[in-house]
C-alpha cells in the first residue's frame, strides 16, 4: 500500500511551483506574471507550513516583505472593496483621500515594491465566488502594477475549481495554473464537462467522447 505524501515532499512540490511561477513573472511593460491557484485541502496546511519555514514572523514596516500573506475575509458582491481588504492587511489607511481606488492602487503597489514582495498568496480564496469580476479585477491589476510579482490563490477545492475552472471565462481558464501537491485530489470531472471545457478553450482533443 502506497504511504501517503508527508508534509516535507508536499512542501517541496510547493517551492519547486512557486520558484516556477518567479521565474515566469515580470518582464517589460504588458507582460503579466504567473498566476497559480492552489486547493485545500491539503493547501492551507501547506501553506501555513511553507510560511512557517520562510517567514515565521511579519519583518518591521521598513524591512522587506517578501511573502505577501492575506486571508480574504467573507465578500459579498459589492464590499468590501479588494483594493482595501489588500491595503488593510498592510496596515494602510482606506478612508479619506483613499477612498479614491485609483490612488489607492497605485499607493498599494507602490508599498509593495518598497516592501520587495516576491509572492502575494491570498488564502480563503474561494470567497471570489461572491465577487463578480473578482478574479478578472486582481489579473489587470497584476498585469498593470505588479507584473513581476506571481500571485497564489489558496481556497476550498471544489470551490476553487468552479471559480477557475468550470464556471470561469476563458480568459481566466487560460492564465491560471493549478498547483498539484502530492496526493492532491484529482480534479472532479466528467468526461462530456472536459470535453465541453476544451471546445470552450478551442483545445483539439487527441480522443473524442461520444455525444449521448
Amino acid at each position: 500500500m502506497t504511504e501517503p505524501p508527508i508534509m516535507p515532499e508536499m512542501l517541496a512540490a510547493l517551492k519547486k511551483e512557486i520558484a516556477m511561477a518567479r521565474s515566469l513573472s515580470g518582464g517589460p511593460a504588458g507582460t503579466e506574471p504567473a498566476y497559480c491557484y492552489l486547493c485545500d485541502p491539503p493547501g492551507q496546511s501547506v501553506i501555513e507550513a511553507y510560511l512557517q519555514e520562510q517567514q515565521p514572523t511579519e519583518p518591521p514596516e521598513d524591512q522587506a516583505l517578501p511573502l505577501f500573506h492575506v486571508e480574504l475575509p467573507r465578500l459579498s458582491p459589492q464590499h468590501p472593496a479588494l483594493i482595501d481588504v489588500l491595503s488593510r492587511a498592510l496596515g494602510l489607511p482606506t478612508t479619506g483621500q483613499w477612498k479614491n481606488s485609483y490612488l489607492s492602487e497605485e499607493r498599494l503597489a507602490e508599498h509593495l515594491r518598497r516592501r520587495q514582495v516576491e509572492l502575494v498568496i491570498l488564502a480563503n480564496a474561494h470567497q471570489l465566488l461572491n465577487r463578480p469580476n473578482g478574479v478578472a479585477w486582481l489579473v489587470m491589476y497584476f498585469r498593470q502594477h505588479l507584473n513581476h510579482i506571481p500571485l497564489l490563490l489558496v481556497g476550498e477545492g471544489q470551490q476553487m475549481d468552479e471559480l477557475l475552472l468550470w464556471k470561469a471565462t476563458a480568459w481566466v481558464v487560460r492564465r491560471f495554473h493549478r498547483v498539484r501537491l502530492p496526493g492532491s485530489p484529482e480534479v472532479q470531472e466528467s468526461a462530456e464537462s472536459r470535453a465541453a471545457l476544451h471546445q470552450f478553450l478551442g483545445i483539439q482533443d487527441d480522443v473524442h467522447f461520444p455525444e449521448k
